[in-house]
């Protein structure tokens, strides 16, 4: 693979996750909201008070989740009509993280954090990584669906 083919094939994942995240952050507010409206408007009330909130499709399967996560973190998740997670939001302290998944083997990983941040992009063993470090230097990883690692730098 020639630096201008890699060039333009990282060009296209970007554009990929830029879309992907648009889509998600439309979502989010499409999803969350309306709810966040009509609760203070249904009962009157001002604040809604809970620990987790589930909202379910008419055969009672989970579709969203809003609530904190083992660790305590605030987490929303959204699932396709087999329960499966599509969407999956962590509010981590110090590390907040976005996963955008296929339901078959697919995924995006955004994740921030102080020690750095990192993109991957992966199908089954295949995978993309575009990473900084805490003081922001670059790396990038590109393996094969055998999880060979083909070319990375540094």
């Amino acid at each position: 693979m020639t630096t201008d083919e890699m060039t333009l094939r990282l060009e296209s994942l970007e554009r990929r996750q830029r879309w992907l995240v648009r889509a998600f952050a439309i979502s989010l507010a499409l999803l969350v909201g309306p709810l966040l409206m009509g609760a203070g408007k249904a009962s009157g009330e001002k604040t809604v008070d809970t620990r987790k909130l589930v909202i379910r499709d008419a055969k009672g399967v989970a579709r969203a989740a809003l609530g904190t996560d083992a660790g305590g973190s605030a987490a929303l998740d959204l699932f396709d009509a087999a329960g499966g997670k599509l969407i999956s939001v962590r509010g981590a302290p110090g590390a907040p993280a976005i996963e955008l998944a296929d339901g078959a083997g697919g995924s995006a990983w955004l994740i921030v954090s102080q020690t750095g941040s990192s993109l991957s992009l992966s199908k089954g063993n295949g995978e993309v990584d575009v990473a900084t470090n805490a003081t922001g230097a670059p790396s990038l990883r590109l393996q094969d669906r055998d999880g060979k690692v083909l070319w990375q730098a540094p």
